[in-house]
């Protein structure tokens, strides 16, 4: 569960030490993530947003997950590959949101996802 936030002023100063008005919000976010085994061929990374027709948005995505994060030899996504690739359909764009956090995770952390696949269910009442 991730709660949301009233931003009244300062947005992403706050990291510059400016001033922000902020406050936290009833409505929140919530995630499940499920890792298995690939019961067909290649891992998987397949994210579903619940309630993503609401806001014209494909409500499924999905993707080799040796694409982004490569295998056992290596081969991660580069992060402006990663820009590109979330960047090509405006319908399923919102998944890098998601996906981003696990490239960041293996490039940055040396998370080893062992080539599972991963299903993650995002549930929002946050409103946009």
């Amino acid at each position: 569960r991730a709660p949301g936030r009233l931003d009244l002023m300062g947005g992403i100063a706050d990291y510059s030490g400016s001033l922000v008005l902020q406050m936290p919000i009833r409505e929140a976010c919530l995630v499940a993530m499920q890792r298995q085994q690939p019961t067909k061929g290649a891992a998987i990374l397949r994210i579903v947003s619940l309630k993503a027709d609401d806001n014209n948005r494909g409500p499924t995505f999905e993707m080799p997950m040796v694409e982004l994060l490569g295998n056992a030899t290596g081969g991660l996504m580069e992060y402006t590959a990663a820009r590109a690739r979330f960047s090509s359909d405006p319908s399923t764009s919102w998944a890098a949101y998601v996906a981003g956090c696990l490239l960041v995770l293996a490039r940055e952390k040396g998370v080893d996802f062992g080539g599972d696949s991963l299903s993650i269910l995002l549930r929002s009442h946050v409103p946009e």
